[in-house]
């Protein structure tokens, strides 16, 4: 049961579809080509909400968390994540919200290779 009320301050959760060929559009493009993934690099999609209202100078960056958004994209953020000192990668989902004031859902980009396949 959904518990939340706009009216009392509980926002109600904000769901993210994307159609199977928009998946496979997007994969088409191959956003990340100039930055294949490794053992030290991690590429997400961020799926907003929404466009966002404006959009800071790319890339946007979290030196902390390691992260980097290179292109944004309508409703996409495409974001690297590198190895941090603690051998831990940062995960970009609210690095990308903060920034860009849009609530998102973030996936790794292999994760959207997959899905995409599906429907082949």
């Amino acid at each position: 049961l959904l518990d939340a009320d706009p009216q009392e301050g509980h926002p109600l959760p904000e769901i993210v579809v994307r159609r199977l060929r928009d998946l496979q559009a997007l994969v088409a493009r191959e956003p990340f080509a100039s930055h294949p993934a490794s053992g030290r690099l991690k590429c997400y999609v961020a799926f907003l909400t929404r466009a966002p209202r404006a959009v800071p100078p790319l890339p946007i960056a979290s030196p902390k968390e390691m992260l980097e958004a290179i292109a944004i994209d309508g409703r996409e953020a495409f974001i690297l994540s590198r190895l941090k000192p603690n051998n831990f990668f940062g995960f970009p989902n609210n690095f990308i919200e903060a920034a860009l004031a849009v609530p998102a859902t973030t996936r790794n980009w292999s994760t959207v290779c997959a899905i995409a396949r599906l429907g082949r």
